[in-house]
Formats: C-alpha cells, sequence, structure tokens
C-alpha cells in the first residue's frame, strides 16, 4: 500500500502551463512514472509549456501523452485535426486523451475527435471524464466506450466508480492538489492500473 492507502498503482502526474515551468530531472527523481500534457484545447489554443514539458519527459525518460482540452461548441473534426496538426512533431509514447469536462457535450461529439484521431495515429486514444459528468452527458453509449478510460475521482476508496459506458479503467486522476519535487504548483496526481511492465505495453 501507498501513503494514500490505495494499491500500488504506478503513479503519474498530469500537467499543463498552470503547474508553471517543470523541473523533469526532479521529477523523474521523485518517482513519477508517467505524465499526461495538455496540447490543445479547441482549435486555436496551444499550451504555451507543450514543448518543453515533452522535451523534459523526453529527456528524463518519463513515458508522457498528450491531450486535448473539447470544447463542445466547436466542431470534433476541426478539434481532432487541429490537435493532430499541434502533436504531429512529437512522438509521445502514451496514447492521446481527450479531456471532457464541459457540457453539455454528446458521445457522438466525442466519439468523432476519437475516430479521427485513432485513424490517424492507428492508436486507441484515452477519454478522460469524470463519473458524475459521465452519467450525465455519455450514459452507456457504446461509441465512447470501446476507447480506455482515463478516470477522474477524488476519493479515498481503493478504486474509483467506473462509469456505465466502461468495464474498467486504466488511469484515474485522484487528486488535483498533489505536490511533486519539481513541480512548482499544485499538480493533478494520477495512478496507472496496472504495473511498470504494463505501462510498457502501452508505449508506441
Amino acid at each position: 500500500m501507498n501513503p494514500l492507502g490505495t494499491p500500488a498503482y504506478l503513479p503519474g502526474i498530469d500537467v499543463s502551463h498552470f503547474q508553471g515551468v517543470i523541473d523533469w530531472q526532479r521529477v523523474k527523481a521523485a518517482g513519477i512514472g508517467f505524465a499526461f500534457i495538455k496540447a490543445t484545447d479547441g482549435t486555436q489554443f496551444t499550451d504555451p509549456e507543450l514543448h518543453a514539458n515533452v522535451q523534459g519527459c523526453i529527456e528524463n525518460s518519463i513515458s508522457c501523452g498528450l491531450y486535448h482540452f473539447f470544447r463542445p461548441s466547436v466542431d470534433s473534426a476541426e478539434q481532432a485535426n487541429f490537435f493532430l496538426s499541434v502533436t504531429s512533431w512529437y512522438k509521445a509514447p502514451l496514447p492521446a486523451a481527450l479531456d471532457l469536462e464541459i457540457g453539455p457535450v454528446t458521445a457522438a461529439q466525442a466519439s468523432a475527435w476519437l475516430d479521427i484521431v485513432d485513424e490517424a495515429q492507428s492508436r486507441e486514444p484515452l477519454v478522460y471524464t469524470a463519473p458524475a459528468f459521465a452519467a450525465q452527458y455519455l450514459g452507456n453509449s457504446s461509441v465512447i466506450g470501446v476507447y480506455p478510460l482515463w478516470i477522474a475521482e477524488y476519493t479515498t476508496k481503493p478504486a474509483p466508480s467506473v462509469p456505465a459506458a466502461w468495464e474498467d479503467w486504466e488511469f484515474w486522476q485522484h487528486t488535483p492538489s498533489g505536490q511533486v519535487d519539481g513541480v512548482p504548483n499544485a499538480v493533478d496526481l494520477d495512478w496507472f492500473h496496472g504495473t511498470v511492465d504494463d505501462l510498457k505495453a502501452w508505449i508506441k
């Protein structure tokens, strides 16, 4: 068991420019095994720390994935193509992720983004969402449940709730207010549902 009382999942973080300038060497030394990095938002915004964060992960052998913040009022295909145009320069070892936290949004809208990125990258992207959000907007839709789940739930339980559209979770954001050496500001902490060897199976 780790200090938070949960099973011995592999620890990671997810970051954006809100975390400031990160010292990834210190993050690595702190035991962080993976990171998700904000890349884009809508069709106009590229995170200003994207390049520095990707380079920091690469230089310190931290497996990273890139995520897109979804805007329901903007066309899904346009958002997917914007994400792909920005991130095609990077060879992130972990899958892309779609951040769903603003409603109203439909499973069809989300699926359109996911399908485009899946086809372009030849690998399934993750869906990031919270249980209550998924229950309100996504239901038990199979079109989105086919994609692996990165769940956001802040609880002291040993495992998160799994929304109806999924059978299990792969990554779990368990707090938005973590402290990690090398990260100037509070940071989201995540668990990977497996071991280091299991994570290697996700790396491409």
